[in-house]
């Protein structure tokens, strides 16, 4: 159940059989050989805080690691899109995902695609999403 409280407005939801239909279609999409490569690159990344911007434009635009990793970033903010529109249970979301961890390990290179190509909005929901669950 995901509860949220605004002055004296209090709302209550929970999952539906569509939320968790939905949710196990993004997990098979989530076993993607490219998806599967970028989470390991990534999580690679991990000894040194995350991908930097540097290191990720280095990877050259038409590796397959380079896809590898903007699949993990497209994914992620899809399912941030979904829950900022109400289409996906936002409590189901993040007791299902590690999101924040996630964007930690890539946010120097989304930060770095948003600046380099003068983007404000690019990655919000993804950015929004994790940080909904450090709160």
């Amino acid at each position: 159940m995901t509860t949220t409280t605004r002055g004296d407005l209090r709302v209550e939801t929970r999952p539906t059989q569509t939320d968790a239909q939905l949710m196990l279609q993004l997990a098979q999409l989530g076993q993607t050989p490219l998806m599967e490569r970028g989470q390991a690159l990534l999580w690679k990344a991990r000894e040194t805080g995350g991908m930097s911007w540097e290191e990720f434009q280095q990877l050259g635009v038409e590796s397959e690691d380079h896809a590898a990793v903007m699949a993990v970033l497209k994914w992620h903010e899809t399912i941030g899109t979904l829950v900022k529109q109400g289409l996906l249970d936002r409590g189901l979301v993040l007791d299902w995902l590690w999101v924040s961890g996630t964007w930690d390990l890539c946010k120097d290179v989304a930060l770095g695609q948003r600046a380099e190509l003068g983007v404000p909005q690019m990655w919000e929901n993804f950015e929004a999403l994790a940080a909904l669950q450090q709160d």
